[in-house]
């Protein structure tokens, strides 16, 4: 055994030398931490030296062992061989490289090694070497921390390796707390092989059962011993046993404290049995399991449950498997598997033919993590399965056993939260000064992660492993398909084999209701890599064309106007024609010339009721003809019935409800948007209110479950007893209508009342009604018409009779009333009343509503079912259109210049024939019949040629926005001198915020919230440019250089400007760094607002938290160059008014630490809502002036807290 925790200079060297120990290897791992084996220290990386041949065996081995950190931050390691005593065996050497800057935060540059020698059976698989490991077991709800102690020094005590805390125990203790009820721990006597640690039997203690923990090694039996003793509070439970299991003696005396309810056991089986060796050719397994097989064969009787939690690492599991089958006797059940390590449940069975059940683990990925959930829920036999955290902190994974296809299978249920990536350009592309738009078209780009917080790559790939198979339940549609093959990217390459099997499967399915999702896992099919593609195919197209256009009109407008009224003059391939449709709509208004038109307005009594006529003519447009008609029905006062006809008519009901329609009704109906429609639609969809919401569909398939769905609404308290009713009398035939092969039409799926949807019950109600319509009768009525005839003239009167008013009924919009009017007979002439002509004039067709855009875009095939609620959110958000009333939406000046603009360089920029065309290209590849490159290269060639040809005209454009809006010079107010020219910089307060130098032509970026003003008239001093007084809302200030806040000297500037750098000489005087900030997860500084007295602040210089000292007591505060003993905050020195000294002895000044000053600390209060530091905060260790300090007390952050824990549990081991 090599000595451990031997620390190393970050240029440092040591020679090492092992003890005797056959068929050895190496492996050195690096930790970085204040000393070796201190809790928290955070582990960098490993290397292990090649393993010797198994012929060969050596007494000792000498490493040279070298650890370099260089200026940069790059670790590397490297061990080498250099003396051994062995039979020819080769030369090992292991090297290993790392970055300080890959670890967030970084940690400190002092790495020093850890050593350590073990035999090569376990030097693949060896546990954290840390002196205790905290475990977290899911006791109860809250979960319950389990402190394990250690054996640092094995080899000196001959403890080998059963003091240390190895993984197979925790799997093992986190199954038997998470299935305390399925196997009723409560008072069951448990026999535990192997105690190690004492983990296991501390997890059987809590749940209520009994344990003998036993084990040959009397040294491990002390150390779980002790550990059992420090977790419990009634230790009584766990009895510690000494149990050889060689030794028939002790063998009689655990069968006599039998019989056992359980035993249990982790990583009872090892690599070759630990290197021993089977001296008898006639047995047909190792010594090892024969002897573990007949140990327990011996225990156990037909009601033990035997647990045993096993690791194969090199292929031994199988080997005992393969033990256990030949032997017989024994029924296996796999219940648990976890990436690597199996948990297996063992029956003693009564007849001597044994069953080997061999479990497959299944990983089923949905798209959401409450649609996962609702699968476990519906699929787990008795809804009965467990929960744990994945590696993403987004998507828990729930885990059941069941069947899979005729075998036995422990499922693994999670999610993605969405896509995993989306397309990119690589770094290089992304800044818009350097890179010339023109060369996106051929760059090439990268899937990045979607959300790196979530870390869903890792979350997938760690599920993966051990599965033999992987079920993709993401949402059945172009983009579903594409998040499937994401997921596949990351799991298929760590499944396990499947003996040629398929491994990957698709469900389809349209609805989360658990008839709908049995269906779906009864029939699965595999993902459609075309559908795929052609999502990859409009992403690529629209990333550059999209970027392309949108630097450069960006870049070339915002630098010439200053009241643009937009961050981006952005154009889109879809977002564009949609706001064609709305300027065409808007031309049309403006170039309408009013006409006028006359009519003859008639009245006649009848029944004492004034009924009005309509004219058969309806209107003319010539008023001479229209005086003619007048004075020759004014002749007549007589109106005679020439004719009465009655029919029975009909009003048909509705189609079935696709996402266009309902956008389109929700937008009319309701007055919703249709992105906030769409999004309440999906929310209801997740919580299994309704059938997934992005279809082309209008039509039930023939094997849709109409009773079934109209049955679901029968106990509703609105409409529950017109579907009963509907029920009753038969359902009518839905009407006919398109199929487009993806999902059925929008339905609902359970009842749901207004208390349980809140304001997304609007949206179900509309959706359910008009469901229970489309499946109604149509409505029919009797409709009277009597013509009349006034001198040669005719008109009539109608009349409206509803005889079954079928789905108008529930469907509110379609509710008909009668017209009533009075009977008349043949020949009868009836008095007029009235007579006059009616002028007007033709009106301008309106501007259209979101649902007039929404069936234009259909109509053109501009975006999808799913994605044009987006584009029409998007030229609203751009300011290119405005929301009036009604939901009409009206083009700005910016959106009018910009059509006009394309329009007169290129029609078809704008025209929705080009999209379209991109459209159906995309569809061509989703259904198989073309490929995708030559489809993107295709429409990356045509909308280069436009982009250039548009570059060389975009004076056409040009001269549009100069009538419009007004230059930067106009635009802007003069505010300070440049540092180049000494002439006055314009500011133009509209965002983009920017100040604008006409003598050098440049820009200047600048915060977006807040009010300026001149500071001082100081200058900076690296520029000569006169310093901006910036201030904000919320009571935050402080001065910027704009030509350092544009271009950073110091490294990048932090978004929307709330950054400022603690190394520019202005704010090192006017902003001089205190301490660090107290808000949860900021990096940030608290910095001294200089020009804040007498109502003196702190500031943080990334976030918006603000403290408040002194309270209007202080006439003078300084930041000094001192730093607090305790927590190493900057000193502050404090005059105070006169009268209002908090000192006592009428002191009026003082040098002390804000946080721990007991004065201080009390008139100090943050303005922002959050406590400030508590006094006496302990010491610490932080570097002060802005960096991370270590003072104790809510300002803390987690990691700071528990870094300090870290060094209270070494002090007081040392």
């Amino acid at each position: 055994m090599l000595d451990r925790g031997c620390e190393l200079p970050a240029e440092g060297r040591r020679v090492f030398t092992t003890t005797q120990d056959d068929q050895a290897a190496a492996r050195v791992e690096l930790y970085v931490g204040e000393r070796p084996f201190c809790e928290g220290n955070r582990f960098l990386g490993m290397l292990e030296l090649a393993p010797l041949p198994i012929p060969s065996y050596r007494s000792f081995l000498q490493l040279e062992v070298t650890v370099r950190v260089d200026a940069h931050g790059k670790i590397s390691c490297t061990a080498t061989e250099i003396e051994s005593r062995a039979l020819g065996e080769p030369y090992c050497r292991g090297e290993w490289h790392g970055d300080l800057s890959d670890f967030n935060p970084p940690p400190p540059p002092n790495p020093y090694t850890e050593v350590v020698l073990f035999s090569h059976a376990l030097a693949k698989h060896l546990p954290v070497l840390l002196p205790t490991r905290t475990i977290r077991l899911p006791f109860g709800y809250s979960g319950r921390d389990i402190v394990i102690r250690q054996h640092q020094r094995r080899e000196q005590e001959r403890i080998g390796t059963g003091g240390v805390l190895w993984e197979a125990a925790i799997v093992l203790a986190d199954f038997v707390a998470r299935n305390s009820q399925q196997f009723a721990w409560q008072g069951k006597r448990v026999l535990e092989l192997g105690a190690g640690t004492g983990l296991v039997a501390i997890a059987l203690a809590f749940e209520g059962a009994d344990v003998c923990a036993t084990d040959g090694n009397p040294r491990v039996l002390d150390g779980a011993e002790a550990n059992i003793k420090s977790a419990m509070p009634f230790p009584g439970r766990v009895v510690v046993e000494q149990f050889d299991w060689n030794s028939a003696e002790d063998l009689a005396k655990i069968q006599a404290a039998g019989p056992w309810g359980a035993i249990v056991g982790s990583d009872l089986v090892y690599p070759g049995n630990a290197g021993r060796k089977c001296v008898d050719s006639n047995v047909q397994m190792p010594p090892a399991d024969q002897t573990l097989i007949s140990l327990l064969s011996a225990l156990a009787n037909a009601d033990t449950t035997v647990l045993l939690a096993l690791k194969d690492r090199t292929g031994e599991l199988q080997r005992f498997h393969d033990s256990v089958s030949r032997l017989g006797g024994w029924t296996v059940h796999q219940v648990c598997l976890q990436q690597m390590w199996d948990v297996h449940r063992w029956i003693k069975d009564e007849a001597q033919d044994p069953v080997i059940v061999m479990v497959v683990t299944v990983l089923m990925v949905a798209e959401k993590p409450s649609i996962a959930q609702t699968l476990a829920d519906a699929l787990s036999p008795g809804h009965k399965y467990t929960t744990r955290t994945g590696v993403s902190p987004a998507c828990k994974v729930f885990e059941y056993e069941g069947d899979f296809y005729g075998q036995r299978a422990w499922f693994k249920v999670t999610s993605c939260a969405g896509h995993v990536y989306s397309i990119d350009f690589p770094p290089e592309y992304n800044n818009w000064d350097r890179v010339d738009p023109l060369t996106l078209f051929g760059a090439p780009t990268v899937k990045m992660e979607a959300n790196p917080k979530l870390r869903m790559p890792k979350h997938f790939q760690t599920e993966a492993k051990g599965c033999a198979y992987l079920v993709l339940w993401l949402d059945c549609d172009r983009e579903g398909e594409n998040i499937c093959y994401e997921v596949m990217d990351n799991a298929v390459p760590y499944l396990s084999s499947a003996g040629g099997q398929q491994q990957v499967w698709r469900a389809q399915f349209s609805s989360l209701a658990p008839v709908d999702l049995k269906r779906a896992m009864a029939s699965l099919g595999s993902p459609n890599k075309d559908m795929s593609d052609s999502v990859d195919a409009r992403a690529e197209m629209d990333l550059k064309l999209g970027c392309a256009f949108t630097r450069f009109q960006t870049k070339y407008f915002q630098g010439k106007y200053g009241d643009l009224d937009t961050n981006l003059v952005s154009y889109g391939p879809c977002q564009t024609p949609t706001l064609w449709f709305c300027v065409r709509r808007s031309d049309e208004i403006n170039s309408f010339q009013p006409e006028s038109y006359y009519t003859i307005d008639v009245a006649i009594l009848k029944a004492g009721r004034d009924l009005d006529l309509q004219w058969d003519r309806g209107q003319v447009f010539d008023m001479p003809i229209a005086s003619m008609f007048m004075n020759l029905i004014q002749d007549n006062a007589r109106a005679v019935v020439t004719e009465i006809s009655q029919k029975e008519d009909r009003m048909a009901r509705p189609q079935a409800l696709n996402t266009v329609a309902m956008l389109k009704m929700a937008s009319t109906r309701l007055g919703l948007g249709p992105q906030q429609a769409m999004h309440m639609a999906e929310r209801l969809y997740l919580d299994g209110y309704l059938t997934y919401p992005r279809t082309e569909t209008n039509t039930y398939p023939k094997n849709f479950d109409l009773q079934g769905a109209v049955r679901a609404q029968a106990g509703h308290h609105t409409w529950g007893a017109y579907s009963q009713d509907l029920l009753s009398r038969g359902l009518a035939k839905a009407r006919e209508g398109v199929d487009m092969g993806d999902h059925p039409p929008i339905t609902p799926v359970r009842a749901a009342s207004e208390s349980q949807l809140g304001d997304a019950y609007r949206l179900y109600e509309m959706i359910t009604r008009h469901f229970l319509a489309t499946v109604s009768a149509d409505c029919k009525f009797l409709r009277t018409r009597v013509n009349f005839d006034i001198n040669g003239e005719g008109f009539s009167l109608s009349g409206r009779k509803v005889i079954d008013p079928g789905f108008t009924a529930i469907q509110r919009s379609g509710e008909m009333e009668d017209v009533v009017i009075p009977d008349f007979s043949r020949g009868e002439a009836v008095e007029v009343k009235k007579v006059s002509m009616g002028s007007h004039k033709t009106r301008p067709p309106p501007y259209l509503s979101e649902s007039d855009l929404l069936s234009l875009m259909e109509k053109h095939g501009i975006g999808t079912d799913a994605s044009m609620a987006t584009h029409i959110n998007n030229i609203c958000e751009r300011n290119y259109v405005k929301l009036a009333d009604g939901r009409r939406l009206i083009p700005t000046q910016l959106g009018i210049a910009l059509v006009h603009g394309y329009q007169m360089v290129d029609n078809e920029l704008v025209i929705p024939k080009v999209r379209a065309n991109m459209e159906k290209n995309c569809t061509l590849v989703a259904e198989g019949k073309a490929d995708l490159m030559p489809v993107v290269q295709h429409c990356l060639r045509l909308f280069r040629d436009k982009f250039i040809y548009y570059v060389a005209n975009v004076d056409l454009v040009d001269q549009l926005f100069e009538t419009i809006f007004k230059s930067l010079e106009a635009a802007g107010r003069p505010l300070s001198r440049c540092g180049d020219c000494q002439r006055y910089l314009s500011v133009v307060d509209r965002k983009p915020v920017r100040m604008f130098c006409k003598t050098c032509n440049r820009i200047f970026k600048m915060p977006q919230n807040g009010q300026m003003k001149l500071y001082k008239e100081l200058k900076c001093p690296l520029d000569n440019f006169e310093l901006v007084f910036v201030s904000n809302k919320v009571g935050k200030s402080y001065p910027i250089c704009p030509m350092c806040y544009d271009d950073p000297p110091f490294g990048a500037r932090e978004e929307q400007g709330k950054h400022w750098n603690l190394d520019h000489p202005i704010y090192k005087k006017y902003r001089p760094a205190v301490m660090s900030c107290i808000a949860d997860n900021c990096s940030g500084t608290l910095c001294l607002d200089v020009d804040s007295g007498p109502k003196w602040q702190i500031d943080c210089n990334v976030c918006l938290q603000q403290l408040a000292i002194f309270e209007d007591k202080a006439h003078k505060v300084k930041v000094t160059s001192d730093h607090c003993e305790e927590c190493s905050s900057v000193l502050l020195e404090v005059v105070f008014g006169k009268g209002k000294s908090p000192l006592p002895d009428g002191q009026m000044e003082k040098k002390a630490c804000l946080v721990c000053d007991e004065v201080f600390n009390a008139h100090t209060v943050s303005k922002t809502g959050k406590n400030f530091f508590r006094r006496n905060p302990g010491k610490g260790k932080g570097k002060g002036k802005g960096k991370k300090g270590k003072g104790k007390g809510k300002g803390m952050s987690e990691e700071d807290k528990a870094e300090q824990r870290g060094r209270e549990l070494a002090k007081q081991k040392k």
